[in-house]
């Protein structure tokens, strides 16, 4: 496998004008809403809080998206 590097884009877009874009893109109105909602929902904190129990379930501590993004490709 290459490594390449290319530059990438970031572009912070308003609730309404990435509504837009999406519903332009071809996207339903109504699921642009509802991931809009997700969004919404994380900028107020709602997914902040860990519980234990997926741990427990595992018998380990669960692993994080930046570990999994960090590990070498298998």
């Amino acid at each position: 496998m290459h490594s390449r590097t290319r530059p990438v884009r970031r572009a912070v877009l308003g609730e309404q004008e990435w509504l837009a874009a999406q519903i332009a893109q071809g996207a339903q109105e109504l699921m642009a809403r509802f991931l809009l909602g997700f969004y919404q929902a994380t900028q107020r904190g709602d997914f902040a809080t860990v519980d234990p129990l997926p741990g427990r379930l595992l018998g380990r501590e669960p692993r994080t998206v930046r570990n999994l993004l960090t590990q070498p490709a298998a």
